[in-house]
């Protein structure tokens, strides 16, 4: 939930309520600009936390954090 509601990825729902998914669903289906807007932010988010750079930049860490004695 918390990294649907940072990215802008997604919508988080207030629960479980099958009526309440298919609205916004449809809200979606129906506002092709926020669909596409919610994508983009849900794909920079993915690149930017797990991706190439990022691996490296934490491997990097890691590695340098081992050469220390840490």
């Amino acid at each position: 939930e918390e990294t649907v509601r940072r990215s802008g990825g997604g919508a988080v729902l207030a629960g479980f309520d099958p009526d309440e998914l298919a609205n916004v669903m449809v809200g979606l289906i129906e506002d092709e600009p926020a669909l596409v807007s919610m994508r983009q932010a849900a794909r920079k988010h993915a690149v930017e936390a797990y991706g190439i750079d990022r691996f490296q930049v934490t491997l990097a860490a890691a590695m340098d954090a081992l050469d220390r004695g840490g």
